[in-house]
């Protein structure tokens, strides 16, 4: 009887290091080959692709085959986001766009490092907005990955303040019910000064929201946000927006026919180049060509040429100065 009790004891023993063992296995950060078993068995995660209208993201849900390997899966997600074959339908499109090609994946301490090469870098703003919230919110659903960090050529990812973006999480993004995103910008616009004869630099921060490129909202923040003291908004309060995209190297902008109207405190060379020194000065293109209502127009009022794409003038700019301290 008392051997009996000594292999119960013996046995008791066992089974309590067996669970502190694996207890303790549970707390320690794993390496990057390592497996991680999934918090849902099933492996059913939501894939988060553009929406019909490619102005927002629609969730499908989706089985995954490779649920307990995080690279693994890494890969299998990126890969269903860019399938334009099979992953392009009446109700939702690829949302890591034809063309874009990652050069490399790595996964370090649970932030994972997704490289583009370089022309990442011409996507338009609302595209590549939506292209980042599609690939973090599918992603950051796996147990191994807690943030997510974009590079291009091997380069941080920089915003319109060129400050890194840097390593992003669930509330990066702001979605709403309507699958569209939200997200704010730090940008250059230029105004015209109290005479109408000059360009005022201002730093503005500006919502990116509802189907709306940052391009068309700074543009919409020249027409209707008014600028600090000594300066005056240069266009149109009825001006018309109509479409803006950026395609290489030049911002195409097509503007209403209230363009047209004469602005007695404004010249038209400070009105156009308030346009084109605001989006050459984001970076991302080189020349603005504009458009009227769809047609191009040889000359508007005074200014000829006015159908050729058209380069920045910062000789009609000076920055604002700031305030003294008392």
């Amino acid at each position: 009887m008392r051997h009996i009790y000594r292999i119960f004891a013996f046995f008791l023993l066992s089974l309590c290091i067996c669970l502190v063992s694996t207890g303790c296995g549970k707390g320690k950060d794993r390496d990057d080959d390592s497996e991680d078993d999934r918090s849902a068995e099933s492996g059913i995660i939501t894939l988060y692709y553009l929406n019909k209208n490619e102005n927002g993201l629609k969730e499908v849900p989706y089985r995954l085959e490779h649920r307990n390997n995080t690279k693994a899966a890494v890969n299998e997600i990126l890969h269903r986001l860019s399938d334009t074959r099979d992953s392009n339908t009446d109700q939702y499109k690829a949302s890591i766009y034809d063309g874009m090609i990652i050069s490399s994946i790595s996964l370090k301490k649970k932030i994972l490092t997704i490289d583009f090469e370089s022309n990442y870098l011409q996507l338009a703003t609302d595209k590549e907005i939506l292209l980042r919230a599609s690939v973090v919110k599918s992603i950051l659903q796996l147990k191994g990955v807690n943030s997510v960090l974009f590079t291009v050529g091997g380069d941080s990812l920089v915003g319109s303040d060129d400050k890194s973006i840097g390593a992003m999480k669930e509330d990066t993004f702001l979605l709403g019910r309507e699958d569209l995103y939200s997200q704010k910008e730090k940008v250059t616009l230029f105004y015209a000064n109290e005479k109408g004869d000059r360009l005022v630099e201002v730093q503005k921060e500006i919502e990116v929201t509802d189907n709306m490129p940052l391009e068309m909202g700074m543009l919409n923040a020249l027409i209707s946000e008014s600028g600090p003291e000594g300066t005056r908004n240069p266009l149109p309060r009825d001006l018309v927006i109509n479409r803006t995209q950026v395609y290489n190297n030049i911002c195409y902008v097509d503007l209403g026919s209230q363009i047209e109207e004469i602005m007695p405190d404004v010249e038209d060379k400070i009105k156009i180049y308030a346009m084109v020194n605001t989006l050459v000065d984001r970076g991302y293109a080189s020349q603005v060509q504009f458009t009227v209502d769809g047609n191009p127009m040889e000359s508007l009022n005074d200014i000829s040429h006015f159908d050729e794409p058209m380069s920045c003038d910062y000789s009609l700019a000076k920055k604002k100065k700031p305030k003294k301290k008392k």
